[in-house]
């Protein structure tokens, strides 16, 4: 049995921003999730993870689009990337490297 590596989200964009690489560029953008459920009480909790996302803007156009506040729904491949924290230890950070990006129309 062969289990694939994916993983599909979708909220707001809450920042991007992108690096020029040679004739390409990378857009880093992190995305809000939400979950919402009942506590004991029965009140709505709301809970927020935030996502962090990296596509090439030649493989996906709709990367050019990204802006603030912006629903999106993001497909790709789960990743940990390793990174070094200001205190000096390893850190890891989950990362999701897009295959596709959607430009959710809500004005419909």
């Amino acid at each position: 049995m062969e289990f694939k590596n994916a993983i599909e989200i979708q909220g707001f964009v809450g920042n991007a921003h992108g690096t020029p690489v040679g004739d390409d560029e990378v857009v880093r953008f992190s995305v809000a999730t939400e979950y919402v459920f009942q506590d004991t009480a029965g009140l709505p909790v709301v809970e927020t993870t935030w996502v962090q996302c990296v596509g090439w803007k030649s493989k996906h156009p709709d990367v050019a689009k990204i802006v603030r506040r912006t629903a999106v729904n993001v497909k790709g491949r789960l990743v940990m990337r390793r990174y070094v924290a200001s205190d000096g230890g390893d850190r890891l950070s989950p990362e999701i490297l897009v295959s596709k990006v959607t430009v959710i129309d809500d004005t419909a």
